[in-house]
């Protein structure tokens, strides 16, 4: 079955109160943010999946994962499961860099910069 990972998603930008940012920046009602955050919402509108879409700089397939059960089994090769990945099991990215040596810190900070220097932010 289809699940959002948008919580998830938020994390791994350093939104550190996902909840709070849906609502300020998306304008989500408490309600359907917590929903959100806790795995609750079962269906979002074309225009909030939209809009976190924009806000986030993503595509819907970003924000969505196939989840297997029992009963929506799906083989690997199937189209949903190469192109909804699961969400990352640790999305904050900055404990993964305080387990990392400092050179290594050192080289992604590096990468970060370069992709940024080329990076242009959509209007």
């Amino acid at each position: 079955m289809l699940k959002f990972k948008i919580k998830e998603i938020l994390l791994a930008l350093d939104k550190r109160n996902p909840q709070t940012w849906l609502r300020k920046v998306c304008g989500f009602s408490r309600m359907k943010a917590f929903n959100i955050v806790h795995n609750k919402q079962t269906m979002i509108g074309l225009n909030d999946f939209s809009e976190l879409c924009y806000q986030l700089n993503c595509t819907p397939n970003d924000l969505m994962y196939w989840h297997q059960t029992e009963k929506s089994r799906l083989e690997d090769s199937h189209p949903l499961m190469q192109q909804l990945t699961p969400p990352d099991k640790m999305p904050e990215w900055k404990h993964i860099l305080r387990l990392l040596p400092p050179d290594d810190v050192k080289e992604i900070k590096a990468l970060a910069e370069q992709k940024l220097a080329n990076y242009t932010k959509p209007k």
